[in-house]
């Protein structure tokens, strides 16, 4: 079993909170 998946999930849900949550970061 490899993180592939996990990672690539973690860096799309980091996307979706930069671009939905601007005024967070």
């Amino acid at each position: 079993m490899s993180d592939s998946k996990s990672i690539q999930f973690y860096q799309i849900k980091k996307s979706f909170n930069f671009i939905f949550y601007p005024c967070k970061n």
